[in-house]
């Protein structure tokens, strides 16, 4: 019953993330699903007598085209710059950007592994990790069994896996002075959750 709630719960949440201080919020540029392209939105369709209503409808799309150019950075939009449609600067932005997750990953993940405290705090250090793989955790979500009666016991065996990464990013990044707590955390069994493991120091 319960993993049932949960599944629903997961599949409605798609388009809401979770900052790094807990808050859930919708993500940016996310249509509910009651949206679409095929959606009729208007009483009638263009026809030859009916121009001024079309132009009323160029007027909203110059409108969404305006929103859209706002959201991007200077180079982003200069590549747009002469769409004629808002559709025209979202086919052109997914042709540029909606395979780019791959390298944004690996971006990503290099950023982490080269990531040291530098003297911060603890608490400065753990937040911008946090960010990292918030950003991580929306480009490339973790899988999860979405079996009925599921016994492979593989949702819980692949959170400890991410928890167990996330650990080492932390250890590795954490400056010299605390080589006998990253010892300690390192030789506990079993391995401390992330949260106990940041209460150590």
């Amino acid at each position: 019953m319960s993993d049932t709630k949960a599944e629903k719960s997961s599949a409605s949440n798609k388009s809401i993330f979770t900052t790094s201080v807990g808050v859930q919020r919708p993500l940016p540029f996310t249509l509910h699903n009651s949206k679409s392209p095929s959606r009729l939105f208007v009483g009638e369709l263009l026809t030859k007598t009916n121009y001024e209503d079309f132009d009323a409808w160029k007027q909203g799309d110059a409108m969404v085209k305006g929103w859209l150019k706002t959201a991007m950075s200077k180079d982003v939009r200069s590549s747009v710059r002469f769409a004629i449609t808002a559709r025209e600067i979202s086919v052109d932005v997914q042709t540029q950007f909606g395979h780019g997750s791959v390298p944004r990953l690996y971006e990503l993940h290099q950023t982490i592994n080269l990531l040291q405290q530098e003297k911060t705090s603890v608490a400065s250090f753990y937040t911008k990790l946090r960010g990292l793989w918030d950003e991580i955790n929306s480009l490339a979500p973790s899988l999860e069994c979405t079996s009925g009666g599921c016994t492979c016991d593989v949702n819980r065996r692949q959170r400890e896996s991410e928890e167990n990464e996330r650990l080492f990013d932390i250890l590795m990044g954490l400056d010299d002075a605390f080589g006998i707590i990253k010892t300690q955390i390192l030789a506990m069994i079993p391995t401390p959750s992330l949260a106990n493991a940041y209460l150590l120091p």
